[in-house]
């Protein structure tokens, strides 16, 4: 578990320039040395993709998923 913090910019039904940092020392578990941020689009069909750019020390097992 992490805590972030996330921007975007909207003009009415828009939505462009969404990201997100992760907050520093926030990590928990095996989670504990990550940072960096990412960022998020929403495809037209409402499905949301979310990008990692993110630096952890040492291995860390990793899951996707679609949301």
């Amino acid at each position: 578990m992490f805590a972030y913090v996330h921007s975007a910019s909207t003009g009415g039904t828009d939505r462009g320039d969404a990201f997100f940092r992760l907050v520093a020392g926030s990590g928990t578990g095996e989670l504990t040395a990550i940072r960096g941020g990412g960022s998020l689009t929403i495809d037209e069909d409402g499905t949301h993709r979310v990008v990692f750019d993110d630096e952890l020390d040492g291995p860390v097992a990793r899951s996707s998923g679609s949301g």
